[in-house]
């Protein structure tokens, strides 16, 4: 049996500049960090013949175009058309459709897993990449290039991408009491509901292909404030992040209204009534988490608890995609 993982990941700043309707234009930015919820994938040779795959379903089929699973059976078509008799099966510590890029994680992780299945392991960077091709082009979905990186190569990072597409990272060379400052003064609560980012960020990527000019001077914003948040990050300034998160509500707010519903601007208001510093939304938008900048204030926190939303904790994985067996 082989399994793999992949982190999930939590932005920090750029979101949104990662589509190639903005990237392919202007070049796109964004920081990254892995945290330690992982989605897993192993892949095993059953007893009988066919393909059996497991996830919140179970599917067996003859052959691999009869797979309901989309993004599974395009891995299959497109990359591992030789592949015969396999059993795939796959879990997470945390929900799909929550914004912390479980859609690229899981790619990521499923095809590590495929290409050692078939005795060609792919490295690090080409999972990412063919992971972000298969979303956009062979299943035409809107997707960014942030999540399938951040999760295959991990640890907190600043992505570059060209404008024929090529990204390149660099970690953030933060203090090792600040790396833990991170971990126990951002604070990640689940607002309750999930979403397809993809139908999310459609409006956005139709409206940067039409060179709409408030999306594109948003994304613009956007990216700058990227720039800033590193410098926020190498300075160790945890209130400087917090305001930060507050500007890119606003950026996210203003170029997809759809992403914010009553429920999730109560929890936030709350949150900062309570004394934190600032708070962004994770991911697209529609659901998901909200990730605050706070001390570790008593208030806060009962305030949050006493609403009922779940906090999750977390530390910065170091680690990208990985063979656990």
């Amino acid at each position: 049996m082989i399994i793999t993982r992949s982190p999930l990941r939590i932005t920090l700043g750029g979101g949104g500049t990662d589509l190639e309707s903005y990237y392919s234009a202007f070049g796109g930015f964004f920081i990254s960090a892995a945290i330690d919820k992982y989605v897993y994938v192993s892949v095993s040779e059953p007893f009988r013949p066919g393909f059996f795959i497991k996830y919140s379903k179970l599917e067996e089929v003859e052959k691999a175009q009869n797979l309901e699973h989309p993004l599974i059976r395009s891995m299959l078509l497109e990359k591992y058309q030789n592949l015969r008799d396999l059993e795939f099966s796959s879990f997470a510590d945390v929900p799909a459709g929550t914004g912390l890029g479980s859609s690229g994680a899981f790619a990521v992780a499923g095809l590590r897993a495929l290409s050692r299945f078939s005795s060609e392991p792919l490295d690090p960077i080409a999972c990412a990449e063919l992971a972000y091709w298969l979303e956009n082009k062979s299943l035409k979905e809107t997707s960014g290039k942030q999540d399938p990186y951040a999760s295959a190569l991990g640890g907190l990072r600043a992505f570059t991408i060209s404008q024929d597409g090529a990204v390149t990272s660099q970690p953030i060379a933060v203090t090792n009491d600040f790396s833990e400052a991170i971990e126990a003064n951002l604070h990640l609560y689940f607002t309750g509901l999930t979403r397809r980012s993809s139908e999310v960020l459609l409006s956005q990527d139709q409206k940067s292909k039409s060179g709409d000019r408030g999306i594109l001077d948003n994304l613009h914003l956007t990216k700058e404030l990227g720039y800033r948040a590193v410098e926020a990050l190498e300075r160790s300034s945890i209130s400087e992040l917090g305001n930060l998160f507050n500007l890119q509500w606003e950026q996210k707010l203003s170029r997809s209204p759809e992403s914010v519903n009553e429920h999730i601007h109560y929890l936030r208001n709350l949150g900062l009534a309570s004394g934190a510093i600032g708070s962004k939304l994770i991911g697209a938008g529609g659901g998901g988490f909200l990730l605050f900048a706070a001390e570790p204030l008593p208030r806060f926190l009962r305030e949050m608890k006493s609403a009922g939303v779940r906090k999750v904790s977390f530390s910065i994985s170091h680690h990208g995609v990985q063979d656990v067996i």
